[in-house]
């Protein structure tokens, strides 16, 4: 019986079709302002040392990162603080491309309670780009309560989260409950004309784990 229980899976599994929703990390990532710009540096290289290794430096949440409750609050939650099932789960995407701003909690009407909320803004075609920051969407402190109330394990977006500037939005999702925060996907329109979508967003096992950059992909099928 368990043998046609893993068989059943490896189907399940290969019938699937990841996406990958992650910003590359390179010298090059505009970092969120005021934050250091990452360096990747090579410290050995095949034909000197046999072997290629890179130095990495890099702040906790530049390119596609998650923030925990810590980020922005005082003795908030951790990331090790988060049960590892926490970091993925099913998904829902809303579209928000053009919609009105500010954006308010009646554009999540009708959504069913879900693990994980993928807000498609478009922002992320800005992405490299002096546009990027400080023109992302507006959002009401309704719609962050609503969607706070819509997640059981967090929300994810395509811009660098709910405020332009300051973290008043951040604040006010951590307090309501609403879980994890994961920043600066990419592709979310790929997922829009799914039903089944499965979510993950595993951190680096970091120590000072008051965020991490993320490899976020999405399984769909």
């Amino acid at each position: 019986i368990m043998g046609k229980d893993v068989k059943a899976e490896q189907a399940l599994l290969s019938s699937l079709r990841v996406v990958d929703l992650s910003h590359t990390i390179d010298s090059a990532t505009k970092p969120y302002p005021g934050d250091p710009v990452p360096c990747l540096e090579t410290v050995a290289d095949i034909k000197h040392d046999g072997c290629s290794v890179t130095r990495v430096s890099v702040a906790t949440h530049t390119g596609t990162h998650i923030d925990a409750a810590a980020h922005v609050m005082q003795d908030g939650k951790r990331l090790g603080d988060y049960p590892l099932a926490t970091f993925s789960g099913t998904a829902c995407v809303v579209d928000l491309r053009g919609a009105d701003e500010p954006i308010d909690a009646s554009v999540l009407d009708g959504i069913d309670p879900c693990d994980w909320l993928l807000l498609c803004t478009g922002q992320s075609t800005k992405w490299g780009t002096e546009d990027y920051f400080g023109t992302e969407p507006l959002f009401t402190e309704a719609f962050v309560k609503a969607a706070a109330r819509i997640t059981r394990k967090g929300i994810g977006l395509d811009c660098s989260g709910f405020d332009r500037k300051g973290v008043v939005l951040h604040r006010l999702w951590f307090s309501s409950g609403g879980g994890l925060m994961v920043e600066n996907l990419t592709d979310l329109e790929m997922l829009l004309s799914e039903s089944r979508i499965l979510f993950a967003a595993y951190p680096l096992k970091l120590a000072a784990d008051d965020g991490a950059p993320v490899r976020a992909v999405a399984l769909i099928g």
